[in-house]
């Protein structure tokens, strides 16, 4: 074989492995979440208010302008109904089975409409050497309002809560 033929046949192969090396197939497992860089400032837990109680706080209305309340809730327990998500008493962390949930939520005690409340529970993070902090969402809960008679608002129940890896 002649030199030529050689390095033709040698491109050749180059040229086939490059191509299907290129077309594969392999699934690769998704990238885990960074854990947050800096020194742990220990768990907080807060609440944040997603659903005004008070159409005369313009301040709140504003906050909320560009929350997509309904969206994230609906998201919320789409999840749990199709088992990405575990819902859990807040009082006592028994699991609650999707029926269960399904059964709160037709049992008319409360609605998606009402819930007005996110209690967070987040790991926080100080890194000093880039002035950062840095928030991990460990557990969610969503809390429905509770109205008096008087049509006062007496305070926000907790529908479930949910536990983050």
């Amino acid at each position: 074989m002649t030199e030529s033929k050689v390095r033709r046949n040698i491109l050749i192969i180059a040229t086939l492995v490059l191509i299907f090396s290129g077309c594969s197939q392999e699934k690769k497992e998704p990238a885990a979440t960074p854990a947050p860089r800096g020194t742990s400032m220990g768990k907080i837990t807060y609440d944040t208010i997603i659903l005004n109680p008070n159409a005369d706080d313009t301040w709140t209305t504003e906050c909320l302008s560009k929350f997509e309340r309904k969206k994230l809730i609906d998201d919320i327990f789409d999840a749990v109904y199709a088992g990405k998500l575990t819902a859990l008493d807040y009082f006592t962390r028994k699991k609650f089975t999707v029926n269960e949930v399904k059964a709160m939520e037709a049992s008319g005690e409360f609605s998606r409409d009402r819930i007005g409340k996110i209690q967070f529970d987040e790991k926080w993070y100080w890194d000093e050497k880039n002035a950062r902090l840095r928030k991990k969402v460990t557990a969610m809960t969503l809390g429905y309002e509770v109205w008096n008679n008087d049509s006062t608002l007496r305070g926000h129940k907790p529908v479930f809560r949910i536990e983050f890896n």
